[in-house]
C-alpha cells in the first residue's frame, strides 16, 4: 500500500481538503470519490459551525483539533481490504481504516505519544494462512517523553493489540517522529 490518504483515484484526501473552500476542478467534479470527500468534509464544517453556534464560548485547544482532524480524515475512507486469514474455503479481512485505528489507538495509550498515521503493508504470504502485516506509524511525541519506549513498550503494545483484537499477525512496526508537541 502507499499512502494511507489516498483515494482510489489517485488524488489525496490533503489534496480535497486544501481545495474545499473553492470550486472544484474538473476532476473532482467528474470524480465520484472526490466528490465524496468533499460532500464528508463540507458536512463536518456545517457540524462545526452550528456546534460553534449554539455554544459561542466553544474553544478548541490546538491539540484536540489536530485529533478530531486526525479522526475525521480516518474515517474519511476505510481504505483497502486486508486479508488477515485465508484458507482454501474463505479469508478473513479487515478494512485498512480498522487495523490503523486499532494501532493509533495503542499508541495513544502511552504517555508522551500521539499517533498520527499510519500505513498497513503486507510483507509475507501466508504462513499457515495467516498474512503477515508490517505497520508505519507516525507519531507525535512530548519532549520529556522517552524515544526508546517506542522500541521497549510501544512497539509490543501495538503488535498485541493488533492480534488480539483482530487476530492478525504484525510483524514490522516501523515509529517515525513527525513533530515534538510542547504543550
Amino acid at each position: 500500500m502507499t499512502d494511507d490518504e489516498s483515494l482510489e483515484c489517485g488524488r489525496t484526501v490533503e489534496s480535497v481538503c486544501e481545495t474545499v473552500d473553492s470550486e472544484p476542478d474538473a476532476h473532482q467534479r467528474d470524480c465520484p470519490y472526490c466528490g465524496e470527500v468533499r460532500e464528508r468534509l463540507k458536512q463536518l464544517d456545517r457540524l462545526a459551525r452550528e456546534a460553534k453556534e449554539a455554544d459561542s464560548s466553544l474553544e478548541i485547544e490546538p491539540h484536540v483539533r489536530r485529533r478530531i482532524v486526525d479522526f475525521a480524515r480516518s474515517n474519511l475512507r476505510r481504505g483497502a481490504d486486508i486479508p488477515v486469514h485465508r484458507e482454501p474455503a474463505a479469508t478473513v479481512s479487515f478494512s485498512e481504516m480498522l487495523i490503523a485505528r486499532t494501532a493509533r489507538e495503542t499508541v495513544d495509550t502511552f504517555p508522551g505519544f500521539t499517533a498520527r498515521r499510519c500505513r498497513v503493508r503486507t510483507i509475507a504470504t501466508p504462513d499457515h494462512g495467516h498474512q503477515i502485516l508490517g505497520l508505519s506509524i507516525g507519531v507525535v511525541m512530548a519532549p520529556d517523553a522517552v524515544v526508546e519506549n517506542l522500541d521497549r513498550s510501544v512497539r509490543d503494545a501495538v503488535i498485541d493489540a493488533v492480534a488480539r483484537k483482530l487476530g492478525a499477525h504484525v510483524a514490522e512496526v516501523d515509529f517515525t517522529v513527525e513533530d515534538v508537541h510542547y504543550g
